[in-house]
């Protein structure tokens, strides 16, 4: 265990302790709390995963949620916190992190870069917890070029993915071969859904015109839950959801679950 005083100091002891838990006070001494936050995030000795808690003494409001769930934050400790309740919820973070180290599937898909299926999956768990601890929507987007596309296409696709996607998000790789890619969304609802298929057709043609190549044809197919903490479910149902929307094909290149 790690104690810091300062922004400086806990940021430090952050990168070199290679934590399996930080845990920050909304009164840490001259700390923008966020921006602390995101920059632990960023950084690569600390990681999206490692669990980000705030302790707090006040009710966090609903913006309160929105900015924390930007910022990577995994849920507010509001004191005063019983004692077993406090102890309950950090051992039950740090079993789950203890669990996901001793993974031996691969977690990252060698030809794309990204995530693969085992890797998208456990953090899609993360995503949604977040998302359930923030009363905040989730979405999932699933991606591919149009059927009878070349193998180029799908390169293409992978490529502006791993340079153009959110740190907020997990992007992983469905099935190469085919070129399927899924993109889980914390804090985003089916409209937010909608614009992260048009960001995503905006990354791929400008790595496509960056380096000379044809613009593929993009289909996309998407779920979306309103608020994880009314709506619970599986990433794994997440993921079904949005490749059968992706599947169905119809007039519009990118289609809801359960769209008629």
């Amino acid at each position: 265990m790690f104690r810091a005083h300062t922004d400086r100091l806990a940021s430090e002891a952050a990168r070199s302790a290679h934590p399996d838990l930080i845990i920050l006070d909304e009164a840490l001494p001259g700390a923008d709390l966020y921006a602390l936050c995101r920059a632990l995030r960023d950084d690569h000795e600390v990681g999206p995963s490692a669990p980000l808690l705030v302790v707090t003494t006040r009710q966090p409001t609903a913006q309160d949620h929105r900015a924390a769930l930007r910022a990577g934050v995994w849920e507010f400790l509001v004191e005063p916190l019983p004692d077993e309740e406090l102890i309950a919820r950090l051992q039950s973070y740090f079993v789950a992190r203890v669990e996901t180290k001793r993974d031996s599937q691969p977690l990252v898909d060698v030809v794309t870069g990204l995530a693969s299926l085992r890797g998208l999956t456990l953090r899609a768990r993360e995503l949604t917890l977040q998302a359930f601890n923030h009363y905040a929507p989730l979405c999932c987007v699933a991606f591919a070029p149009e059927p009878g596309s070349t193998p180029e296409a799908a390169v293409l696709i992978a490529e502006a993915l791993r340079a153009g996607g959110r740190r907020s998000d997990a992007i992983g790789a469905l099935e190469h071969p085919r070129g399927e890619f899924l993109v889980v969304a914390p804090g985003t609802d089916g409209t937010g859904a909608v614009k992260l298929a048009e960001r995503v057709a905006g990354l791929v043609q400008a790595t496509a015109t960056a380096t000379g190549r044809v613009t593929p044809t993009l289909r996309a197919g998407y779920d979306s839950v309103a608020n994880v903490r009314y709506a619970p479910l599986e990433p794994r149902d997440l993921f079904g959801h949005a490749t059968t929307a992706l599947h169905q094909g119809g007039m519009s290149w990118i289609r809801r679950y359960g769209e008629s």
